[in-house]
């Protein structure tokens, strides 16, 4: 009877902790997509930045580092875009590979790092 109260214990308290880290899971998705979504954004406007017109009178060198740091801030933006959807994607699918919680576990540290 001891042994079955324990394997009881023992059961419920692994279905609890894989509760919390699902709840992590999805938080971490949550952040991801709030992540890209304001990465978009922020780059839709750093490329219109690019596109507005610049009247003659202004240094050519303000101009050429105005344009380059558009264009560094569209490209950081889709760096953003890329590692937020990538890691939305992969943290599902890694955390469900695996015949024990550990891969769960692996799954929520990668994603915190």
């Amino acid at each position: 009877m001891i042994q079955a109260n324990k394997g009881s214990v023992i059961t419920s308290f692994h279905q609890q902790t894989l509760d919390i880290r699902q709840y992590e899971l999805d938080y971490f998705l949550m952040v991801f997509d709030r992540m890209s979504s304001i990465a978009a954004l922020l780059g839709s406007f750093a490329s219109s930045a690019m596109f507005i017109t610049i009247p003659k009178w202004v240094n050519p060198i303000v101009v050429a580092l105005f344009l380059t740091f558009a264009g560094c801030a569209v490209g950081l933006n889709l760096i953003v875009i890329l590692i937020a959807s990538l890691s939305a994607m992969w943290g599902p699918g890694q955390a469900l590979r695996g015949d024990d919680a550990k891969h769960m576990h692996m799954a929520i540290e990668t994603l915190e790092a």
